[in-house]
């Protein structure tokens, strides 16, 4: 928001105006001195300073929640892809100890298999793990997932079938090369297409 010349008010020094104002700091005028003050920070307008016209201060007060908002979706994905991350390299490593007890090696996932599926809570946002492998570049640069809709064979996997379940907002963990390599939000459901190659 530009502050820029708006009144406003401190607690010691009275009532100032704003002189300087850049992405993160605002320098107010008062009669008995300057000072610099950090902003957008959640404690300048609320134990600080405040805005005069209290259409202002709303204003401010308002941009200041969305960027915590913001700040907190942020930190709750970044979290959310941390777990996930750290739920896969467990299984991971539980998968190569069968492998290595057994001495043979493992077995697909045999179609015909039940696969518990997980309930979709109404209003929340649902996080998907998508392994992309060699299709991560050309998925990336057109801005989709996509998984086949059966092998050679004729025959189709559970997590291919999830991509189905994805809906708008839903957080998307791009896998490659054993790496989380981005985070995305849904613009859409996904859909049952030809292959675009």
């Amino acid at each position: 928001m530009d502050l820029l010349n708006k009144k406003v008010k401190h607690k010691m020094l009275g009532v100032g105006t704003v002189v300087t104002q850049d992405d993160r700091y605002i320098i107010v005028e008062f009669a008995i001195r300057t000072s610099k003050f950090s902003y957008p920070s959640p404690n300048t307008f609320t134990k600080f300073l405040q805005a005069e016209e209290p259409a202002v201060q709303a204003a401010i007060l308002q941009e200041i929640a969305d960027a915590k908002a913001l700040e907190d979706a942020e930190k709750r994905v970044a979290e959310e892809a941390k777990q996930r991350a750290e739920d896969a390299q467990a299984r991971m490593e539980a998968q190569r100890t069968a492998e290595t007890a057994a001495k043979k090696p493992v077995r697909s996932i045999s179609p015909k298999k039940v696969v518990a599926k997980q309930e979709r809570i109404p209003g929340k946002r649902m996080t998907f793990f998508v392994f992309q492998g060699n299709t991560y570049d050309r998925e990336s640069r057109g801005g989709y997932i996509w998984a086949p809709i059966s092998n050679k064979a004729g025959n189709t996997f559970h997590h291919w079938d999830r991509l189905l379940d994805v809906r708008q907002g839903d957080i998307i963990l791009h896998g490659y090369n054993g790496y989380i390599q981005a985070v995305s939000t849904a613009r859409g459901e996904c859909y049952k297409c030809k292959s675009t190659k």
